[in-house]
């Protein structure tokens, strides 16, 4: 059951590995290896308070793993029990203090937890170290065209190679002509070049048809 559970998953077939982990547990009840899995499917059905249950027991065995906190705190999170979490989230980030994961993690709970001041600073941080991360985000919030939780919001559905500009114009937290006019504003003085490796979220093409249009304007 563990191997068919661990090919559905890499599969995406999520009910189907998820039936055959249960099925696993129940015959060899520890099992942590096969408890993180199952609880990272419970995670991606939205089954959080099930997750919790699943995952609880293996922080017994492994209070030092740091992806068992975020994926636990996660889950204590979407139920809406931030103190938990965040506890745990603290715990990930003093295991590891470099993690952009358990930080931005941390950065999420406060927010939720109504601690703004902390988690923009956080978020802030984690940005500024790692550019790729969302940098375009910080500076629309730091210019008030953003809202950080909607920030968050957005970055939670960040995926490789997807423009962070695209999912706040999709997710409507932000309009394409906001975004273009904010873009025309950063180049003012910059280099092509720079700008896209400091932004890092906008797609080449876009980035050189708002160039292109600003200076048609002149």
């Amino acid at each position: 059951f563990l191997l068919s559970g661990v090919l559905s998953y890499s599969l995406g077939k999520l009910e189907e590995a998820r039936i055959r982990l249960e099925r696993f547990i129940d015959t060899y009840p520890p099992a942590p290896g096969a408890r993180k899995l199952l609880g990272a499917v419970l995670l991606k059905q939205g089954s959080y308070s099930s997750a919790v249950e699943v995952l609880e027991p293996v922080l017994e065995l492994e209070p030092r793993n740091p992806r068992l906190l975020l994926m636990l705190g996660e889950a204590f999170m979407r139920e809406g029990r931030h103190y938990p979490a965040g506890e745990l989230f603290e715990r990930a980030v003093r295991l590891r203090p470099n993690s952009a994961d358990a930080r931005f993690s941390r950065a999420v709970s406060r927010l939720a937890s109504g601690q703004e001041s902390k988690a923009v600073e956080e978020l802030s941080m984690v940005f500024d170290e790692q550019p790729g991360y969302g940098r375009i985000g910080t500076l629309l919030v730091d210019e008030g065209m953003l809202k950080p939780k909607d920030l968050i919001a957005a970055l939670k559905e960040k995926t490789p190679g997807v423009p962070l500009g695209r999912i706040l114009v999709k997710k409507e937290f932000v309009t394409k002509e906001i975004l273009d006019e904010f873009l025309r504003q950063q180049a003012e003085g910059i280099k092509i070049g720079e700008l896209a490796f400091r932004l890092n979220m906008v797609s080449r093409r876009h980035l050189d048809q708002v160039l292109a249009a600003k200076s048609m304007r002149r």
